[in-house]
């Protein structure tokens, strides 16, 4: 019944478009609000299976088709920095080529569609991780959209920052994002990744929060010393962090009753969105809930501007690994509990 609804709704969205042409803008506006609502369902579909690979594609379809008819419109741009985003989920690169072709070097664009970029040229094997380091350092060169080209210089200061010590030119870069001045959240950024590289290296320690779980537990980061700890920045809408959590329970499972701890900091945007996801997929360890997501206390200590982000911190609070993913975090996390 859902998806006739929303195939229902696509046509109407079809038969409405050329009457807009010829009516003007309130036309134009209705069928924008029209295909928000599509999208929104879309999405409730899209959750409702999991995240499933398949309808993302069909969705993403229809969702850049919109924006091939609809490109000056607010809800076309949206609706390529959706496609964008569930093509990163799937690694599906059939359209790429076609929409980075429609965006000049000034477009305010490629701000809302470089990460999801990232993950296609991840997740893609004809692509591939080295390429789209090639396109990143050739667009930090290339932009002149404020905003996009501080959201490429984000990029290469995450990359940068995975380093156990990052250079010279590292640090030069989160300069850069604070000397561009192009909002006041990518100033703040730069500054976050500079106390990142004076503040939160290997071996420093862990700075110090205190918080209440989903379920009303009282936490802080110095209760937490005495035992390895995980802490894992992540999402329900994140693709990328998905993968994270059968490695997740993996350890919960082995090291649960031992002094190890897993916290979970959510970047949802609604609690009960978290709280229904947490029971589906049976994820026992404590949750903080960010309710002012990136803007929150913890993440800004912590400086997470992409998830997933993870710390493990060892016994004494301070800073053992950041940044792994899979079995290099299971790995990071057995040695530090059978060192004795």
């Amino acid at each position: 019944m859902n998806k006739i609804r929303r195939v229902i709704t696509l046509f109407i969205i079809i038969m409405v478009c050329p009457y807009a042409m010829l009516y003007g803008q309130a036309e134009t506006a209705e069928v924008d609000s029209t295909f928000e609502q599509y999208m929104n369902e879309a999405w409730d579909d899209i959750r409702d299976a999991e995240l499933s690979d398949s309808l993302q594609i069909y969705y993403s379809e229809r969702f850049f088709d919109y924006y091939i008819e609809h490109q000056d419109s607010e809800t076309g741009k949206s609706a390529l920095g959706q496609a964008f985003l569930m093509w990163g989920n799937t690694g599906n690169s059939e359209h790429v080529n076609q929409a980075l072709q429609t965006l000049d070097y000034d477009s305010e664009l490629w701000a809302r569609i470089i990460n999801s970029l990232g993950n296609i040229y991840h997740k893609n094997e004809e692509l591939g991780a080295e390429s789209y380091r090639e396109l990143v350092e050739y667009l930090s060169t290339r932009l002149t959209h404020p905003i996009s080209k501080s959201q490429v210089l984000m990029v290469k200061l995450r990359r940068g920052a995975s380093e156990d010590n990052p250079g010279e030119e590292v640090i030069d870069i989160a300069r850069q994002l604070v000397e561009l001045d192009a909002s006041e959240f990518f100033v703040e950024q730069g500054l976050g990744f500079l106390h990142e590289f004076e503040s939160l290296n290997i071996g420093q320690p862990a700075p110090d929060f205190e918080a209440n779980t989903t379920d009303g537990r009282a936490i802080t980061s110095t209760g937490l010393q005495g035992k390895v700890t995980l802490l894992e920045f992540w999402a329900t809408w994140c693709g990328p962090c998905l993968p994270e959590i059968p490695h997740l329970k993996e350890l919960h499972d082995r090291y649960g009753e031992e002094d190890f701890e897993i916290v979970g900091i959510s970047l949802d945007r609604d609690q009960e969105t978290l709280l229904e996801f947490l029971e589906q997929r049976d994820m026992e360890w404590p949750q903080i809930f960010e309710e002012e997501g990136w803007s929150g206390e913890i993440p800004r200590l912590y400086n997470v501007s992409g998830i997933p982000r993870m710390y493990i911190l060892d016994r004494e609070g301070n800073i053992a690994a950041r940044d792994l993913r899979g079995e290099e975090m299971v790995a990071a996390v057995d040695s530090l509990m059978n060192d004795n």
